[in-house]
């Protein structure tokens, strides 16, 4: 065998010679995930073997998305990549989201906080309807006195018709 050199033993005839170099743990391969980054080069087959089960360029399915990655690439793909993957709502209000679905769920997070369209003021969307009723201080009020519609933080500016009547 041509392997003799790497320690093979084998004395075979010619016609033989072609199926055993296939089959030869000592012909020299070099790592099929060379493609992926891996320089590991002259290995026997042997050491092929192992070096495949620890190659970090080795390929494997991702457990959230079931895509190819490899393994030196697998910690940035769950950490960063992957949509399958869910995280803690950023708006805060503590649900389990895949990263795919976020943005809808942040349209809907009733933690959220959204501006008033009324104030601008940032407030959770759980609390809009409350704040547009008693905080908001460009909220709708009727004036106790002549029951014209005023804009609250404007009834200390409000010409009252009642009042101008009386003078």
């Amino acid at each position: 065998c041509e392997n003799e050199r790497f320690g093979c033993r084998a004395r075979l005839l010619r016609g033989r010679m072609a199926r055993h170099i296939r089959l030869c743990r000592f012909e020299m391969k070099n790592c099929p995930y060379a493609s992926y980054g891996c320089d590991k080069e002259d290995m026997t087959k042997k050491q092929l073997e192992e070096h495949e089960k620890v190659c970090r360029f080795r390929m494997t399915d991702c457990s959230h998305c079931g895509a190819q990655v490899s393994m030196a690439q697998y910690t940035t793909h769950v950490q960063e990549l992957c949509m399958e993957v869910k995280e803690e709502c950023s708006g805060g209000c503590g649900s389990s989201v895949k990263r795919k679905d976020i943005e809808e769920h942040l349209k809907i997070c009733p933690v959220k906080e959204v501006p008033c369209k009324r104030c601008k003021l940032m407030v959770e969307r759980r609390m809009m309807v409350e704040h547009n009723a008693e905080a908001c201080t460009r909220r709708p009020v009727v004036c106790e006195n002549c029951g014209e519609r005023v804009i609250f933080d404007m009834l200390g500016l409000h010409k009252c018709k009642v009042e101008e009547k009386e003078e």
